[in-house]
Protein backbone atom coordinates (compact mmCIF):
# COMPACT_ATOMS: atom_id res chain seq x y z
CA UNK A 1 0.00 0.00 0.00
CA UNK A 2 1.19 3.56 -1.15
CA UNK A 3 1.77 5.92 1.89
CA UNK A 4 3.13 9.29 1.81
CA UNK A 5 6.37 8.09 3.25
CA UNK A 6 6.61 6.01 -0.51
CA UNK A 7 9.17 7.58 -2.17
CA UNK A 8 7.49 6.69 -5.32
CA UNK A 9 4.38 9.02 -4.37
CA UNK A 10 7.18 12.10 -4.60
CA UNK A 11 6.34 14.93 -7.20
CA UNK A 12 6.95 12.76 -10.74
CA UNK A 13 8.09 15.99 -12.44
CA UNK A 14 10.54 16.77 -9.43
CA UNK A 15 11.67 13.60 -9.26
CA UNK A 16 12.19 12.85 -13.18
CA UNK A 17 13.93 16.53 -13.36
CA UNK A 18 15.94 16.11 -10.24
CA UNK A 19 20.05 17.14 -11.36
CA UNK A 20 21.01 13.97 -9.38
CA UNK A 21 20.19 10.50 -10.04
CA UNK A 22 17.40 8.68 -8.13
CA UNK A 23 16.39 5.15 -7.80
CA UNK A 24 14.75 3.29 -5.67
CA UNK A 25 14.64 -0.24 -4.83
CA UNK A 26 11.47 -2.38 -2.62
CA UNK A 27 12.39 -4.62 0.06
CA UNK A 28 12.93 -7.45 -2.68
CA UNK A 29 15.53 -5.24 -4.35
CA UNK A 30 13.65 -4.62 -7.08
CA UNK A 31 13.76 -1.55 -9.35
CA UNK A 32 10.74 0.84 -8.85
CA UNK A 33 12.02 3.99 -10.05
CA UNK A 34 14.64 5.16 -12.06
CA UNK A 35 14.77 9.37 -13.20
CA UNK A 36 16.17 10.55 -16.47
CA UNK A 37 19.23 11.63 -14.51
CA UNK A 38 19.75 7.92 -13.86
CA UNK A 39 19.59 7.16 -17.67
CA UNK A 40 21.84 9.57 -18.57
CA UNK A 41 24.52 8.43 -15.67
CA UNK A 42 24.50 5.21 -17.08
CA UNK A 43 23.42 5.53 -20.57
CA UNK A 44 20.36 3.20 -20.31
CA UNK A 45 16.57 3.76 -20.31
CA UNK A 46 14.33 3.45 -17.56
CA UNK A 47 12.06 1.01 -19.48
CA UNK A 48 15.10 -1.43 -19.46
CA UNK A 49 15.84 -1.25 -15.88
CA UNK A 50 12.36 -0.50 -14.01
CA UNK A 51 11.49 -4.06 -12.51
CA UNK A 52 14.89 -5.39 -12.76
CA UNK A 53 16.05 -7.68 -9.34
CA UNK A 54 19.19 -5.58 -8.32
CA UNK A 55 21.38 -9.00 -8.09
CA UNK A 56 19.65 -11.11 -9.95
CA UNK A 57 19.17 -8.92 -13.26
CA UNK A 58 21.86 -6.37 -13.51
CA UNK A 59 25.59 -7.19 -14.68
CA UNK A 60 27.87 -8.26 -11.99
CA UNK A 61 30.27 -5.93 -12.89
CA UNK A 62 27.81 -3.17 -12.16
CA UNK A 63 27.93 -4.46 -8.60
CA UNK A 64 31.08 -6.43 -7.76
CA UNK A 65 35.15 -6.36 -8.17
CA UNK A 66 36.38 -2.98 -8.50
CA UNK A 67 32.83 -1.23 -7.71
CA UNK A 68 31.93 -1.75 -4.05
CA UNK A 69 27.96 -0.37 -5.00
CA UNK A 70 26.47 -4.14 -4.36
CA UNK A 71 28.47 -4.31 -0.60
CA UNK A 72 26.79 -0.55 -0.15
CA UNK A 73 23.68 -1.90 -0.65
CA UNK A 74 24.24 -4.92 1.19
CA UNK A 75 25.23 -2.74 4.18
CA UNK A 76 22.55 -0.26 3.74
CA UNK A 77 20.04 -2.96 3.70
CA UNK A 78 21.53 -5.17 7.00
CA UNK A 79 22.31 -1.77 9.37
CA UNK A 80 19.32 0.27 8.15
CA UNK A 81 21.39 3.65 8.13
CA UNK A 82 22.15 5.93 5.31
CA UNK A 83 25.45 4.78 3.64
CA UNK A 84 27.02 6.61 1.54
CA UNK A 85 30.40 6.22 -0.57
CA UNK A 86 32.40 9.29 -2.58
CA UNK A 87 33.95 7.48 -5.10
CA UNK A 88 32.44 4.06 -6.53
CA UNK A 89 34.16 2.76 -10.17
CA UNK A 90 31.02 1.73 -11.66
CA UNK A 91 30.91 -0.31 -15.27
CA UNK A 92 27.20 0.64 -17.21
CA UNK A 93 25.67 -1.54 -18.97
CA UNK A 94 27.64 0.05 -22.59
CA UNK A 95 30.93 -1.45 -20.79
CA UNK A 96 31.94 2.35 -19.88
CA UNK A 97 33.36 2.91 -17.26
CA UNK A 98 32.48 5.53 -14.63
CA UNK A 99 32.59 7.29 -10.94
CA UNK A 100 29.93 7.70 -8.68
CA UNK A 101 28.85 8.88 -5.82
CA UNK A 102 26.45 7.42 -3.87
CA UNK A 103 23.99 8.41 -0.91
CA UNK A 104 22.15 5.19 0.22
CA UNK A 105 19.13 5.76 1.80
CA UNK A 106 16.41 3.17 3.63
CA UNK A 107 12.83 3.93 3.84
CA UNK A 108 10.17 2.57 6.43
CA UNK A 109 6.10 2.10 6.07
CA UNK A 110 4.77 4.02 8.39
CA UNK A 111 4.05 1.23 11.11
CA UNK A 112 8.21 1.08 10.86
CA UNK A 113 8.80 -1.56 8.27
CA UNK A 114 11.24 -1.80 6.20
CA UNK A 115 10.32 -0.78 2.72
CA UNK A 116 13.52 -0.76 0.54
CA UNK A 117 15.96 1.92 -0.29
CA UNK A 118 16.17 5.08 -2.05
CA UNK A 119 19.76 6.04 -4.01
CA UNK A 120 21.03 9.38 -4.75
CA UNK A 121 23.37 9.08 -7.32
CA UNK A 122 26.34 11.60 -9.18
CA UNK A 123 28.52 11.08 -11.81
CA UNK A 124 31.75 12.38 -10.52
CA UNK A 125 33.43 10.96 -13.03
CA UNK A 126 35.46 13.90 -14.55
CA UNK A 127 37.08 14.80 -10.90
CA UNK A 128 39.05 11.77 -11.74
CA UNK A 129 40.06 11.22 -15.42
CA UNK A 130 41.44 15.36 -15.12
Amino acid sequence: MKTRNDPTMLNPFIVQNAPIGICVFDRNDDLLLFNRSMEAILSVSSEDMLGKNLFRDLPACMLEGDSCLGQLYRDTKSSLKVSFKQRISVATPAGKHIFISVHMVPFFSKDGDYEGIIAYVEEVSEHYYK
